[in-house]
């Protein structure tokens, strides 16, 4: 369909008197239906409506346009139409408008000239102004207008004169995004100018400090590093912070800072970054204080974790002991540190290795700043002896706290360099007997080539069921002593009679004891079976020191540091007697006696025996050289009576039946004094005519000295017990009367006493020391010695005049 010209002219010049007549005009195909909403509808699916076409000048001067008069704007290429005020195009950003100038001219804008007022987002604008200046060409009127982010500048009026004339325009309107925005008036010729809309400054409804959350520590004297704290607010209204610090209070030292932000519109959170040395430990303060709420937000300062440069567990400070299979009590030891940084520690418990059982103990607790210590705490029962261990680690360093666990109480100290002699002989030929010049051995020697009457054959053993020793002790309270044992392996079958080598135990049990306590009792026992021990020649088994030959010897602990000593067994061919094979005064052989060694409870060795007792006579019929006194009362063990300084000659042999009675060898008695006696009688005094009460004519201090005397009457390496000796012996085993002296390690029994002045025998208790004494009351100023008395109630040294016949014990040089 084609409409001509005439028709469209026709058409537009009466549009609106059909519409004042509400008439319905359809033009197209179909012109009877038209949309009810319509009062002219042009339908067509290849033809347009063309509007009016004309350029800004020529629409400029339409005059009094009417609302809704359109045309397309020939400059601009866009159809615009007037609202009543200003003419709107369809073209570009549909929030821009282009404005008019009326019906004045401008040829040139200058938009940057002043602007007042902010505007703030979600904030309407208030005394926001714009003012620009127009170089007028034409008088005649203007009304501008831009839109942007809900905010529009407007300003009309009229040019009363040419050139440059300022227009303000005025802001109305709420911004609804923040930043910069770009207002564009499109008048000819084009103007624009740059406003910024700022974010309103942060409001919130309520902020919580108590429930921070938090990161990092802060430690006292440390800087601070990675620590912040982040608190929530509510009714936030997405407005901007500028950074805000806070300086703490209480802890002081620290800084919290919140870097500038924007608030979330509702709920959010604020970090705050906490820098700073804290001076001290405790809670360190922080006054928040933002968009319009506080609170108080707090740190806690603790201690730093410690650190130190150096462990010196070599140098620990120990107290207390600790002992084997004994609870430990009150032991501990401060282990020295060097470069502490006064940081804290928690509790440590450290198990000991070595000896297992035990546990280390540290209490958490704060190191010094520079050298301090640390203290553990040991507690447990030491599963062994030996050394505990233990692994020690803190502040970064680390070294080994050793621990010594003893086999022995603090409060007992066992004697040192002990030995057990086992007899065991074996000789047909054994005189005459020569004083040995070397060492023991197992080889025989003949003594002449013609076997004796009596053959010696005294087989020594060590059983299975074990030797039961004594070790003395010397104890500085009441405790019990652990048990302890070890082995020694494989003795040499060359040492066996019977070829057959054993392994030997040395063992003591667990065993209380008192401050009262002398010995400890031990056991040396076989192993698999009984072991024989070698029997030894007379000649060859007794050696030049007299100790026999070596079997074993066994380590162990004798005090709680774990210091040790040797426990020697050795078996001996036993001591001849000193006039061993020598005929006494009367020209008789009768003091063929053998002894054997003896550690007693002064740890020094002794005869087991009295010289001559009946046990060591080598052709009596009782004799058992291994043998000690069966009771106080034992006749067997009373042995020779001599008299003091006198040398064994034959005066002071006896022989005993029972045990109240005792007969001397040689019966008869002389008055006669005498200092080198050519007989074996027995030298009486007269009470009445002696003041010397001594069997020599000129006294002699020195005969019994020592070993070297000319008439020591102890065997090769022995002499007479000093004082000394026997009141080391008496306090060392605890001899208080007549029954503990025969419980002592050398079993003193009842012995021969013979009498000065009558020559009878009785039965005593007495035995010789080799001290003399002088100027005793009551016995007129005479010289005298010491003699060692036991009693039923007591044990007491006493001054006795030289002519009593009276028991010898010897001790070795």
């Amino acid at each position: 369909m084609k409409i001509t010209f005439s028709f469209l002219l026709f058409l537009t010049c009466n549009i609106f008197n059909l519409l004042d007549a509400q008439s319905i005009v359809k033009v197209g195909s179909n012109p009877t239906i038209i949309d009810q909403s319509a009062a002219l509808e042009i339908e067509s699916s290849d033809k347009g409506l063309l509007l009016p076409r004309m350029s800004t000048a020529q629409r400029d001067l339409i005059s009094n346009p009417a609302i809704g008069l359109a045309i397309y704007n020939t400059t601009t290429n866009c159809m615009e139409w007037y609202n009543g005020l200003l003419w709107y195009n369809f073209c570009g950003n549909s929030d821009a408008s282009i404005s008019t100038n009326g019906t004045g001219g401008v040829s040139s804008y200058n938009c940057s000239i002043d602007e007042l007022g902010n505007m703030v987002m979600d904030t309407p604008v208030s005394g926001v102004t714009q003012t620009i200046t127009a170089n007028v060409t034409t008088v005649g009127t203007y009304a501008l207008s831009t839109t942007l982010n809900g905010v529009t500048f407007f300003g009309s009026g009229t040019f009363a004169g040419l050139g440059a004339q300022d227009i303000v325009l005025n802001a109305i309107g709420t911004p609804t995004l923040s930043g910069q925005n770009d207002f564009i008036l499109t008048t000819i010729p084009g103007c624009s100018f740059s406003r910024d809309v700022a974010v309103p400054v942060g409001i919130i409804s309520a902020i919580d400090c108590s429930t921070p959350a938090n990161s990092g520590s802060l430690f006292v004297g440390l800087s601070a590093s990675g620590v912040n704290s982040t608190i929530s607010y509510t009714g936030g209204n997405g407005g901007t912070y500028t950074e805000l610090t806070v300086a703490s209070t209480g802890v002081t030292g620290l800084t919290a800072t919140l870097s500038a932000g924007v608030l979330q519109n509702g709920n959010g959170s604020l970090t705050y970054n906490i820098t700073g040395i804290p001076n001290s430990t405790g809670t360190a303060s922080f006054a928040i204080d933002i968009g319009g709420k506080n609170c108080v937000l707090t740190r806690s300062v603790i201690l730093p974790a410690a650190a130190v440069s150096a462990l010196n567990c070599a140098s620990a400070t120990n107290v207390g002991t600790l002992t084997v299979s004994t609870a430990v009590s009150g032991v501990s030891s401060s282990v020295p540190y060097t470069g502490g940084n006064g940081g804290t520690y928690t509790a440590q418990t450290i198990a000991s290795t070595g000896v297992t059982g035990l546990t280390a103990t540290l209490s958490s607790g704060n190191l010094v700043s520079g050298s301090g210590t640390v203290n553990y705490v040991i507690t447990g029962t030491p599963s062994s002896a030996g050394t505990a261990l233990f692994a020690i680690n803190l502040g970064g360093m680390s070294c080994s706290l050793s621990r010594n666990v003893g086999a022995v109480p603090p409060t007992l100290v066992l004697a040192q360099n002990m030995a057990h002699f086992i007899g065991s002989i074996y000789d047909q030929d054994y005189l005459p007997y020569s004083t040995a010049t070397s060492v023991a051995n197992t080889s025989v020697q003949p003594a002449d080539g013609t076997n004796e009457s009596e053959t010696i054959d005294f087989p020594g053993q060590i059983p299975t069921t074990g030797i039961v020793i004594r070790i003395p002790v010397t104890p500085s309270g009441f405790g019990t002593l652990p048990a302890y044992n070890i082995t020694v392996s494989s003795i040499p079958a060359s040492l066996a009679e019977d070829g057959v080598s054993r392994d030997l135990k040395f063992s003591w049990l667990s065993q209380s004891y008192t401050i009262y306590t002398k010995f400890i009792l031990a056991k040396i026992e076989a192993i698999g079976g009984n072991f024989n021990l070698k029997k030894l020649d007379v000649n060859t088994g007794i050696g030049n020191d007299g100790l026999g030959v070596l079997l074993s010897s066994f380590s162990y602990p004798y005090n709680n540091s774990g210091a040790t000593t040797s426990y020697q067994v050795r078996f001996i061919g036993a001591v001849p007697d000193k006039m061993y094979n020598y005929p006494d005064n009367q020209n008789s052989v009768r003091h063929n006696f053998l002894y054997l060694p003896k550690i007693a409870e002064d740890g020094k060795v002794w005869l087991n025996n009295n010289l001559g007792a009946e046990y060591t006579k080598v052709d009596g019929a009782n004799f058992t050289p291994t043998q000690q006194a069966l009771s106080s009362a034992d006749y067997l063990a009373y042995g020779s009576a001599f008299q003091w300084g006198r040398k064994p000659d034959g005066h002071e042999l006896y022989s005993s039946s029972n045990a109240t009675t005792a007969t001397p060898v040689v019966t008869s008695t002389t008055s006669s004094n005498v200092d080198s006696p050519t007989h074996s009688m027995f030298i009486t005094q007269s009470l009445q005519y002696s003041n010397t009460y001594d069997w020599r004519y000129a006294q002699n201090n020195t005969l019994w000295e020592s070993e070297s005397s000319e008439n020591n009457p102890c065997p090769n390496g022995f002499k007479v017990p000093s004082q000394s000796d026997w009141n080391t012996l008496i306090s060392s085993s605890g001899m208080t009367d007549k029954q503990a002296a025969w419980n002592s390690a050398l079993k003193l029994s009842n012995t021969v006493f013979r009498n000065l002045w009558s020559g009878t025998t009785g039965i005593g208790s007495v035995y010789w020391t080799s001290t003399p004494s002088c100027c005793v009351a009551g016995l007129g100023g005479a010289e005298n010695s010491f003699r060692v008395d036991l009693s039923d109630t007591s044990v007491s040294v006493i001054a006795q005049p030289r002519g009593f016949g009276i028991a010898v014990r010897c001790i070795k040089n």
